[in-house]
This record gives structure tokens, sequence and C-alpha cells, in this order.
């Protein structure tokens, strides 16, 4: 009779740690948004600029470059 009382309690204690295991494993979702958005819009921004710098040296600089010595 004891046997069984034992299986009972350990059964309920092994149900306890893995629901407190659980919660603690599982990832927190929430304002999972509002923390990723400051980074991406920081990322975005910072790749535009490369970008916009980059066509402007690359492309509109030769472009008035050239554009100035053919009217030399």
């Amino acid at each position: 009779m004891s046997s069984n009382t034992g299986a009972i309690s350990s059964t309920k204690t092994s149900s306890s740690k893995v629901a407190s295991s659980s919660s603690t494993g599982r990832p927190s979702l929430k304002n999972l948004t509002r923390a990723r958005v400051p980074r991406a819009g920081l990322i975005g921004c910072s790749i535009a600029i490369v970008s916009a710098v980059a066509w402007k040296v690359l492309v509109s600089d030769k472009h008035k470059r050239d554009v100035s010595a053919f009217y030399k």
C-alpha cells in the first residue's frame, strides 16, 4: 500500500517539475515585435544611407564628370 502512495507522490512531484521547467524553457513571445522593430529599422536605414552614398559617388558624380567633360 505504501508503494502506491509513493508512486502517486512521485508522479505529482515529477509533473510539477515538468510544469515548472516548461514554463522557464519556453520563449517569451510577449512584445517580440516591439523588441525587433528598432533593430530592423536601424539596419534598414543604414543600408539605405550606404546605398544612397554609393549611388551618388559611383553613378551620379561619374555622370556629372562625363557631361562636364563633354561640354568643355
